[in-house]
């Protein structure tokens, strides 16, 4: 989760996981970083989205992939937002 606007901090695991597992990835957006902010256990009201996005195919290349995931959750984060 993060706030709107702040810069994304994807971690380089998913890519070894996704590397092994010779599967296509599912990402997800979500804006609940709205409601529910990071290193806080304050909420507040309102209407989490969480949308499923088209499926990432297996064998991309690492930065390829990384880059790929960021890119689609990123803009479709931003259409919820």
């Amino acid at each position: 989760r993060k706030k709107p606007g702040e810069p994304s901090d994807y971690k380089t695991g998913i890519a070894g996981i996704y590397k092994e597992s010779k599967a296509e990835v599912l990402p997800v957006a979500v804006n609940s970083g709205l409601y529910w902010p990071k290193h806080t256990f304050i909420k507040k009201p309102g209407k989490i989205i969480i949308k499923f996005l088209k499926p990432i195919p297996p064998k991309l290349e690492k930065f390829e992939f990384l880059k790929k995931i960021e890119s689609v959750i990123e803009e479709e984060t931003n259409k919820i937002i």
